[in-house]
């Protein structure tokens, strides 16, 4: 689902406070960077990654479907994908999580 800004300002706006505050708290778009050089992703693939995962985070689309989203998206291999989900768990997700519930 390829949302645009208002979309994205909208579903962030109807989300509960302490998961706002974490979005706009936390740097998850440095993790994406940071990831994304780790798989050698170009600029316009960060993109493509940035956004399936901040669709992912305001509940637009299935975290199930994150790793198939990616794939096709990103045009990688699963096993590429999978690495590339595991990472965001770890790195954003998680600490998004954390973010969340513990301030």
């Amino acid at each position: 689902m390829k949302l645009t800004d208002a979309q994205i300002k909208e579903k962030i706006n109807h989300l509960p406070e302490n998961i706002k505050k974490a979005i706009h708290d936390f740097d998850w778009s440095g993790e994406i960077i940071t990831i994304g050089k780790k798989y050698n992703l170009q600029i316009d693939e960060l993109e493509l990654f940035r956004m399936q995962t901040l669709e992912v985070i305001v509940g637009a689309s299935s975290a199930a479907d994150y790793e198939t989203n990616l794939k096709n998206s990103l045009h990688v291999s699963e096993d590429v994908a999978r690495d590339l989900v595991l990472e965001a768990n770890q790195h954003i997700f998680r600490e998004l999580q954390k973010h969340a519930f513990t301030s």
